[in-house]
């Protein structure tokens, strides 16, 4: 199929196949549908699709509907948007390289660490205030109103965590649990001895 859209040529007959899905329907079928993903010389993806009348490639005919099919041009993004849908693990990877995922899952990753220690330092905060109640101590609430504090504390406990340590130790602010240890060294990086007290506990 050759088609003309915005001033540009797409050729099934000269694009490089590329990805193929079917929704198993057999071609007789109204509901059957296809679709061929393919790639130009020049670099650029399309979508070949076919389908019956009950599908988004049907045909308005004589007041009914009948089977029909259409070339649709795609960004490089929708095109792995649709492969990422259509084509199993192997083939996506084959398509658009292991890096592509990685890529994928690192910014993910680095996403849920930002939202996860987030989480930290509001714990990481309450924390500090109760230590302050607990033992009349205003030097735990100081630090609770100091962000760099906070965030040396939550990204140590973060580490921790990953590393294999156990959520609750790291909460734990007696003298067995990890709490102090990342309490005191957030002290020695960011406290200053003018405004925050390095009391024993």
């Amino acid at each position: 199929m050759k088609k003309i859209i915005n001033g540009k040529k797409y050729d099934t007959e000269t694009a490089k196949e590329v990805g193929y899905w079917s929704n198993g329907y057999p071609c007789s079928d109204f509901n059957h549908c296809e679709e061929t993903l393919y790639l130009k010389k020049t670099g650029e993806y399309f979508l070949y699709g076919e389908g019956g009348a009950l599908t988004e490639y049907a045909r308005s005919v004589c007041g009914g509907s009948t089977g029909g099919s259409r070339i649709i041009p795609l960004t490089e993004e929708s095109a792995k948007e649709w492969s990422m849908e259509h084509l199993e693990c192997d083939e996506y990877e084959a398509l658009f390289g292991v890096d592509e995922i990685k890529a994928a899952w690192a910014a993910w990753d680095a996403e849920l660490r930002e939202e996860q220690l987030d989480i930290y330092k509001e714990e990481v905060k309450q924390t500090l205030l109760k230590l302050s109640k607990e033992n009349d101590k205003p030097e735990y609430e100081k630090a609770a109103d100091n962000d760099d504090i906070i965030d040396e504390i939550a990204r140590d406990i973060r580490r921790a965590i990953e590393n294999g340590c156990d959520y609750d130790w790291c909460f734990d602010t007696s003298k067995y649990g990890g709490f102090m240890d990342s309490y005191n060294t957030a002290i020695v990086v960011w406290g200053k001895a003018d405004d925050i007290d390095e009391t024993d506990y």
